[in-house]
Order: structure tokens, then C-alpha cells, then sequence
């Protein structure tokens, strides 16, 4: 697990992926400009497991909460930056995000 493209990226390439939906989670802002304000994060993993998130979606996107945790879909995006995090997770971020397919959930 690690970063998309083993780190590669530039800021703004397009991206054209296919992930499995994870969670989405409810933050407060913190800092002088955002504080109290409330955002969400939505986190995906690919085929790989490598992590990935984005604070929301383009107006032509399917909606988020019409997503169930494990449904794979098709994506759109523009890349943002990579993240280390604290406990070592790397996570790739991504804006722009336009969800353009729902393929549902890996039979077995």
C-alpha cells in the first residue's frame, strides 16, 4: 500500500480510476478561518490498497450518499496532493472528483 503511481504524480494531472467506496466522515474545521465549520471526507481504496480521499464532488457527480460502503465506481478527477499521516497511513487526495459510474458491489 502506499501512494497512486508510486508518488509520481504532478499537481493537476487527470486522473481516471476505478475504487471501492470505504467511508465518509464527518469533521469540524479547525484554525481561525475554519473553525466550527463542518466538512466531510470521503475516502476510497483501489485494487492495489492504496488510499484515497476528496472532500466532495463536482455537481455533475453521482452523490456520495447515494454510494454504499463496498460499491466500486468509476472516477474523474484532478490530482491534489499526497499525505503522510501521523500513525504512517499514505493517502492520495484528489479535487474535482466527478463519480461517473455506480458498478455496485463484488459479487461472489
Amino acid at each position: 500500500m502506499g501512494f497512486l503511481l508510486d508518488g509520481n504524480l504532478n499537481h493537476g494531472d487527470k486522473l481516471d480510476l476505478f475504487l471501492r467506496y470505504e467511508s465518509t466522515e464527518f469533521r469540524i474545521g479547525r484554525g481561525s478561518y475554519y473553525q466550527g465549520n463542518q466538512y466531510t471526507l470521503n475516502n476510497f481504496v483501489n485494487r492495489k490498497g492504496d488510499k484515497v480521499s476528496c472532500y466532495g464532488t463536482t455537481k455533475k457527480s453521482i452523490p456520495v450518499d447515494d454510494l454504499e460502503v463496498g460499491d466500486c465506481v468509476e472516477v474523474l478527477a484532478k490530482f491534489a496532493k499526497y499525505v503522510t499521516l501521523r500513525n504512517g497511513d499514505e493517502i492520495t487526495q484528489m479535487n474535482y472528483v466527478n463519480i461517473t459510474n455506480n458498478k455496485g458491489k463484488k459479487s461472489s
